[in-house]
C-alpha cells in the first residue's frame, strides 16, 4: 500500500519522475481526502507556463486518477464527483504533446468541477456565473477536419433575463481564464433549455450575446 504521505508528496511534485512512476503503478493507496483545488490548479498552470516537465506532468495526472478512487465520504454526490475528477485527469494523461488550448480547457473544466464540489458541500447555491452571465457548454461532436470539438452553448444573462443558444468550434477559440464556463451533459442541457419555455418564464431569447 502507498501511504498517504507518499501520495501527497507526489501530488505536490516532491517526487522525481521515476519515484512518481513507481507509485503510479501501485493499485492500492491509503485513503485520505486528496482533493485540493489550489494544488491541482497551480500544477495545471505550471504546465501551461512550461514550468514542469511534460512527462512528469502526465505521470502526476495518472496519480490523481488513481488516488481519487480512494477518497470516500458518506456524501454519495461528492464520491461521484471525485470519481469524475479522477477520470478527468486520466483523460488529460493521454495528451501526446503540450497543447495550450487543451490545458486552458482543462483549467476551465477544473474550475467548474470545484464549483460542483462546493455545491455538493452546500457552500454555494448560486449559478456558476461571471458578472451575472452563465455560459453553459455541452459537447456535440468532433470536427475531424480541425481535430477540434464542437459545443452547443447556452448563454444566460441573469442581469437582463436574456439568453441565446449557439454552436461554437474550439479550433480557433481560447478559453478566457477570467470567465467561468459550465460543462454539462445532454440531459442537463436539454433541461436548462426547456426552462426558457415555461409558461411563467420572463426570459427573452436574443442574438449576438457576448460569449
Amino acid at each position: 500500500m502507498i501511504t498517504k504521505e507518499q501520495v501527497w508528496k507526489g501530488l505536490r511534485l516532491e517526487l522525481s519522475y521515476e519515484e512518481l512512476g513507481k507509485i503510479d503503478q501501485c493499485g492500492n493507496y491509503e485513503r485520505d481526502d486528496y482533493y485540493d483545488f489550489d494544488l491541482l490548479m497551480s500544477t495545471l498552470y505550471k504546465m501551461l507556463n512550461r514550468e514542469i516537465d511534460f512527462k512528469h506532468f502526465l505521470s502526476w495526472c495518472i496519480l490523481i486518477a488513481n488516488c481519487f478512487s480512494y477518497i470516500k465520504f458518506s456524501n454519495s454526490k461528492l464520491n461521484h464527483l471525485y470519481c469524475d475528477i479522477g477520470w478527468f485527469f486520466d483523460g488529460i494523461s493521454f495528451m501526446d504533446e503540450y497543447n495550450k488550448l487543451r490545458l486552458l480547457e482543462s483549467i476551465a473544466m477544473l474550475k467548474h468541477y470545484d464549483y460542483l464540489v462546493n455545491k455538493a458541500k452546500k457552500k454555494t447555491k448560486k449559478p456558476f456565473t461571471t458578472n451575472g452571465v452563465e455560459r453553459i457548454l455541452c459537447f456535440d461532436h468532433a470536427n475531424w477536419n480541425y481535430d477540434s470539438s464542437v459545443y452547443k452553448v447556452i448563454i444566460k444573462d441573469y442581469n437582463t433575463q436574456e439568453w441565446e443558444i449557439r454552436y461554437f468550434d474550439d479550433y480557433n477559440f481560447e478559453y478566457d481564464e477570467n470567465i467561468n464556463y459550465s460543462f454539462v451533459d445532454d440531459t442537463e442541457f436539454a433541461n436548462i433549455f426547456s426552462e426558457f419555455y415555461n409558461e411563467k418564464t420572463k426570459w427573452k431569447e436574443i442574438h449576438n450575446m457576448n460569449f
